[in-house]
């Protein structure tokens, strides 16, 4: 139905009330948000001294503040700490996870720049507890999926197992009555042979899988 300027869509008795509008798609810094705060880990990359100039990238974990900021524990002697002291310009590289087979370039990523500063004192401890925290969760998260793996692949090796001890079940029984087939057979032939030296009438086939009343 199409509404015609100057008229009111009630006056003709419709009851068609307005529609719905849709829900506000979230903003690309929301998308951001949201992406980031959904991982722990992602490329981080800093200015190296040598060669100068050139980005140095690394994986590296992170959590972040209550603000959104993400925080690194990274050691003195590490490369990017003393690239950041030289310069403190650098980016992280935050990706969603592609599934198997999938295209990279069609998953969400989203790259923050910014200059990496040193934790003051008095958010050391904190920041170190965030840091830690988000360490020992993603570490039980992965010892839980590689015990499930190992659970599945149990599993996996069972039903294998027993479905090779039913087809050899399988394959047994089928030799079985292959052998018992040709016993009666042989059996019945000689019965045959016998009724023909003496002149008696013939005998029914042998079938011990069958009844006759």
């Amino acid at each position: 139905m199409h509404d015609v300027p100057g008229t009111d869509a009630a006056d003709d008795g419709g009851s068609a009330g307005a529609a719905t509008p849709p829900a506000p798609e979230p903003s690309h810094a929301e998308r951001c948000r949201t992406l980031v705060a959904g991982s722990n880990r992602g490329a981080l990359s800093t200015l190296a001294a040598d060669p100068a100039g050139y980005p140095y990238g690394s994986v590296a974990s992170f959590a972040l503040d209550d603000r959104g900021n993400p925080l690194f524990l990274i050691s003195l002697m590490a490369e990017h700490t003393q690239n950041a002291i030289r310069d403190p310009r650098g980016s992280l590289l935050v990706t969603e996870p592609v599934p198997e087979g999938a295209d990279p370039l069609a998953s969400g990523r989203v790259t923050l720049l910014g200059p990496l500063t040193q934790v003051v004192d008095t958010e050391l401890n904190k920041s170190k507890e965030d840091l830690i925290k988000e360490r020992d969760t993603a570490t039980a998260n992965a010892l839980a999926a590689e015990r499930a793996q190992r659970r599945a692949e149990a599993n996996e090796r069972t039903a294998q197992t027993a479905q090779k001890a039913a087809l050899t079940a399988q394959d047994e029984t089928a030799r079985a009555y292959r052998e018992l087939q040709k016993a009666l057979d042989k059996e019945h032939q000689r019965v045959v042979d016998l009724e023909n030296s003496l002149g008696s009438k013939p005998v029914p086939e042998l079938n011990p899988f069958s009844t006759t009343k």
